[in-house]
């Protein structure tokens, strides 16, 4: 079966951190590789999150949104190892409350939403090239199902950029 029009498909390396809310983001000038952090952009992120009655697909380590804000379109998340995923977007299209049928083979319904108010900045290398992207983001999540009020934090992202990407991260 083809893909539908408009799909991509690409590996994501990155790593989350759980900073406290007076934490500084560090300045990364000091990371070796790195010639500049770039200004952030600012995006307001609303993703609603899918999955069986039983939380089968998350138990998995599969995730499914659909995603407004900086990019609007399904985001289907497969585990590749440690810090890797390969992520399959799909165009949001009309369907905005059902799943698309090339991600789905059971019924998924939503379970979770969450928001993110997000700054992106780049990681420049010597050569003015983008190496990662940090996102430092606000998160509030909801369960949909069973009601149990917001849970906020503050989340660090750290994404290689798919042209430097290593095989993998070493953990220190």
């Amino acid at each position: 079966m083809s893909e539908p029009a408009g799909t991509s498909r690409h590996q994501e390396v990155e790593r989350k951190f759980e900073p406290g809310p007076a934490v500084v983001l560090p300045s990364l000038a000091d990371v070796e590789g790195v010639s500049a952090v770039g200004q952030p952009a600012e995006a307001q992120l609303d993703a609603v999150y899918f999955d069986t009655g039983d939380l089968d697909v998350a138990q998995h380590g599969v995730t499914v949104r659909r995603r407004t804000g900086g990019d609007a379109v399904w985001h289907l998340k497969l585990p590749e190892g440690q810090d890797a995923r390969t992520e399959v977007r799909l165009p949001l299209g009309r369907a905005t409350k059902t799943v698309p049928a090339p991600v789905r083979d059971r019924r998924l319904t939503p379970v979770a939403r969450v928001r993110n108010r997000r700054l992106e900045y780049p990681v420049l290398g010597s050569d003015a090239v983008v190496l990662a992207t940090v996102c430092d983001d606000e998160v509030e999540a909801e369960r949909l199902r069973a009601p149990g009020g917001v849970h906020a934090w503050r989340e660090w992202e750290v994404e290689l950029v798919k042209r430097h990407q290593p095989a993998r991260w070493k953990r220190t």
